[in-house]
C-alpha cells in the first residue's frame, strides 16, 4: 500500500525525489524508476522513456509499501 501522498516510501529521501523531481512514476501499480535517451538521426532527433519497476527503495531499502 502506497501512503496518502502517494510516495513509494516514507524515507526523506524518496519523498525529495518525487517532490523535485520526474523520475520515479506509478503505472499500472507498479512503481518505475525512469529515464529519456535521446536517439539523434539525420531526420531529427528522437525522444524515448524508458523504465524499471522497482520493488525495494532505492535510498533505504525498505520494501515498497511497508511504510
Amino acid at each position: 500500500m502506497v501512503n496518502s501522498k502517494n510516495y513509494p516510501c516514507g524515507c526523506v529521501d524518496m519523498k525529495w525525489m518525487i517532490d523535485t523531481n520526474d523520475k520515479f512514476k506509478y503505472e499500472d501499480g507498479h512503481w518505475l524508476d525512469t529515464w529519456k535517451e535521446l536517439d539523434k538521426t539525420n531526420k531529427g532527433t528522437n525522444i524515448e522513456t524508458f523504465g524499471v519497476k522497482f520493488n525495494y527503495c532505492e535510498f533505504c531499502g525498505k520494501r515498497i509499501g511497508e511504510n
